[in-house]
């Protein structure tokens, strides 16, 4: 997809603009639970590895690279639970952008709102034909997460997808708006649930899958699908709005 930045003296290709790699090493105990929860990352891979520490690798672009060091990773230990957090430092008074989407093109304003007049002129010399139209801070954070085999894990994401590329661990993800696509090896994972609120849940393994929905009626109703598979950890696997999908390898 091509971009243009408009207001800022440049038109850039999209694989022009800057992203900033980050790594984080956070030396772990075997007895300690790791627990994530993040916001804004629109996806979050995680697996787990022979080493005794979690990495955790990514690429950050805020506001197409204008805005990188906003975007900070917390670590903190309290009750031998290891906790990552993130945040976007004085969110509130970082730029905003115009965004609109016009067949294969992007137009990106430095600009706070639609009255600004190259959003207004841009608007009114293609009328309608965009294909969306957004306002805000650009952010596009993608995480690497490897965790030591064994070591009990929760994930909660609140608007990105969390792929699962196999967690040799006991191991609940809770994604509110975004999804949860797991690789899934039955003969090494103990019991499975997948749960979703209004989205769906796809599979193609192999399982005697047992389903259900809560006793509760219309708002509160939940679908939730079960198996006890092979020998090894216990996954719960929860998207309230997006879709579950559980694969093979």
């Amino acid at each position: 997809m091509r971009i243009k930045l408009l207001l800022g003296l440049i038109a850039l290709s999209g694989t022009l603009f800057a992203q900033t790699k980050i790594e984080q090493s956070i030396p772990v105990q075997a007895s300690q639970k790791l627990e994530l929860a993040f916001d804004y990352p629109e996806l979050i891979k995680i697996q787990t590895w022979d080493r005794k520490e979690v990495m955790i690798k990514g690429e950050v672009s805020i506001n197409k690279g204008e805005n990188d060091d906003a975007f900070e990773l917390i670590t903190s230990i309290k009750n031998n639970v290891v906790l990552v957090t993130s945040e976007l430092k004085d969110k509130d008074n970082l730029p905003k952008r115009i965004v609109i989407k016009r067949g294969e093109m992007e137009y990106v304003f430095k600009a706070k709102d639609y009255k600004d007049p190259e959003v207004k002129k841009f608007l009114e010399e293609n009328g309608g034909n965009y294909t969306y139209m957004s306002s805000g801070i650009i952010r596009e954070i993608k995480l690497e997460i490897f965790v030591p085999a064994g070591m009990e894990t929760t994930v909660e994401a609140k608007y990105g997808i969390v792929e699962i590329l196999g967690f040799n661990a006991p191991l609940k993800v809770t994604a509110t708006y975004g999804g949860v696509d797991a690789t899934i090896n039955s003969r090494s994972t103990g019991e499975l649930i997948a749960r979703t609120h209004y989205g769906e849940i796809l599979t193609n393994l192999d399982l005697p899958f047992d389903s259900s929905k809560d006793t509760d009626s219309g708002y509160n109703k939940w679908t939730q699908v079960s198996a006890k598979a092979g020998n090894g950890p216990r996954y719960t696997l929860e998207s309230k709005y997006g879709k579950v999908y559980l694969r093979k390898p």
